[in-house]
C-alpha cells in the first residue's frame, strides 16, 4: 500500500462520527490504500467494526487492543 489511514476510536457515543470518516476514506477515488480500524479496548467497538467492515478487507484492516490510550492504539495501528 502507499497510504495506509489508521483511524481509532474507544466509545460507542463517538461511533457515528467513526463511520462518517470511514466512509469518507472509502469514497476516495485513489486505489492503493489501507484503512486500519483500532478499538482501544472496548469490545463491543471491535465486534460492531468487524461486523460493518470486515467484509471489505482487500482494503480494511480491523484490529483490537487492550485499552493502553489513544497514543498506544495509533502506534499499535501503524505496526
Amino acid at each position: 500500500m502507499k497510504v495506509s489511514v489508521v483511524i481509532c476510536t474507544y466509545s460507542m457515543d463517538m461511533y457515528e462520527h467513526f463511520e462518517e470518516a470511514v466512509k469518507s476514506i472509502l469514497e476516495q477515488t485513489y486505489d492503493d490504500v489501507e484503512l486500519v480500524l483500532v478499538s482501544d479496548g472496548n469490545e463491543a467497538v471491535y465486534q460492531r467494526m468487524v461486523a460493518d467492515y470486515g467484509d471489505r478487507s482487500d482494503t480494511i484492516v480491523s484490529r483490537t487492543e487492550k485499552n493502553v490510550g489513544i497514543s498506544a492504539a495509533r502506534n499499535h495501528g501503524i505496526e
